[in-house]
C-alpha cells in the first residue's frame, strides 16, 4: 500500500452449497520504520574543492525533510532540506554531526556522521634559470589514506643538491 491509515474492508466467504457469509472489518496500514540508509562513512573532502554528497532514507511516508540535528558541518558546506550536502570546505579537520530526517507522518530518526577534510596542497614556484622548466615544490601532508585522488606526481624538480 502507498497510503497509511485505517480502511474498511469486507470479507465474503462462500461454502460448497453456495451460502455466503459477510464480515466487515477495519484494516490498519502502517508505514515501515523510517531509517537513514546512507552509510556513516562519508567521502573525504579537500579545502578549496567542491564537495557534494546526498543522504538517503527508506520507510516512513515520503517525502522526507532533512536537517542538521547537532554538531557542525565544515565551513563552506551546507545541507539542503532535500538531504544534499554541498559547498566548498574552507578549513581542514574532522567534523562530526548528526542528521535528522522527518517524514510526512511526523516521524523522525537521527544518525551520526563524520566528514574528514584534508588541507589542499600549497604549490610554491622555485626559482629556475630561463632555460629550465618552471618547477614547483609541493607541500602536502600524506594521511594514512594517502594523498587526495586528484594529486598526480609525474616529475620532481628541485634546486641543485636538494
Amino acid at each position: 500500500p502507498l497510503v497509511t491509515g485505517t480502511f474498511p474492508i469486507q470479507f465474503r466467504v462462500t461454502d460448497s452449497r453456495g451460502v455466503h457469509a459477510f464480515k466487515n472489518l477495519m484494516l490498519k496500514v502502517i508505514a515501515r520504520p523510517l531509517v537513514v540508509i546512507t552509510t556513516s562513512e562519508l567521502p573525504r573532502g579537500t579545502t578549496g574543492i567542491s564537495y557534494n554528497n546526498s543522504f538517503s532514507a527508506e520507510g516512513g511516508v515520503p517525502l522526507y525533510t532533512w536537517k542538521i540535528a547537532s554538531g557542525a558541518l565544515p565551513d563552506g558546506v551546507t545541507m539542503s532540506s532535500y538531504g544534499l550536502l554541498s559547498g566548498t570546505p574552507s578549513l581542514a579537520g574532522i567534523f562530526s554531526f548528526a542528521v535528522r530526517v522527518g517524514d510526512q507522518d511526523g516521524k523522525t530518526t537521527t544518525k551520526d556522521f563524520m566528514i574528514s577534510v584534508d588541507q589542499a596542497p600549497v604549490l610554491s614556484p622555485v626559482p629556475s634559470s630561463s632555460s629550465s622548466p618552471v618547477s614547483f615544490l609541493c607541500c602536502a601532508t600524506k594521511s594514512a589514506f594517502g594523498f587526495p585522488s586528484w594529486i598526480h606526481i609525474r616529475e620532481v624538480f628541485g634546486p641543485s643538491g636538494a
